[in-house]
C-alpha cells in the first residue's frame, strides 16, 4: 500500500498554491491538512461556502496507486479546480436554485478565467 509522505505533502500543497494563485482564488482562506478527508480518495476538499472557507486534505493512505510527482501535482490541480467550482456544485444541489443563480455563478466562473487565463495571454 502506497503512503504519501511530509515530502509529498509539501509538494501537493505548492502545487495547490500555485494554481490557487493563477486562478484568482484569493477570496478563500485555505487549510491544508495531511490525512483525513473522504474515503476511497486520494485527496478531498471540504467547503464553507458562506466563510470562504475551504479545508484540502490529502490522504495519506493511496492504497494501489502509485504516488509520484506528477500525480502529486495533477492531484491538486484536481482539487484547486473544486475550489473554482464548488458554489456552482452548491447551487445545483440545492433545492430551492433560481435559474439566475446558477447563471450569475456561471459568469463569475467564466469571468476567472478570463482573466487569470485568456487576458494575460493576450497581453504579450
Amino acid at each position: 500500500m502506497a503512503k504519501t509522505t511530509a515530502k509529498h505533502f509539501e509538494i501537493f500543497k505548492l502545487e495547490c498554491e500555485k494554481w490557487i494563485e493563477v486562478l484568482g482564488l484569493k477570496d478563500w482562506s485555505v487549510w491544508y491538512y495531511h490525512g483525513g478527508g473522504l474515503a476511497d480518495c486520494l485527496a478531498s476538499i471540504k467547503a464553507l461556502v458562506s466563510s470562504r472557507v475551504i479545508s484540502i486534505f490529502l490522504a495519506k493512505d493511496w492504497g494501489d496507486n502509485e504516488i509520484t510527482e506528477f500525480q502529486l501535482k495533477k492531484t491538486a490541480f484536481h482539487e484547486v479546480s473544486h475550489i473554482l467550482l464548488v458554489k456552482l456544485e452548491c447551487l445545483g444541489k440545492a433545492r430551492t436554485t433560481f435559474d439566475s443563480e446558477i447563471d450569475e455563478e456561471a459568469h463569475s466562473i467564466i469571468r476567472t478565467l478570463e482573466n487569470t487565463l485568456f487576458v494575460p495571454r493576450m497581453n504579450p
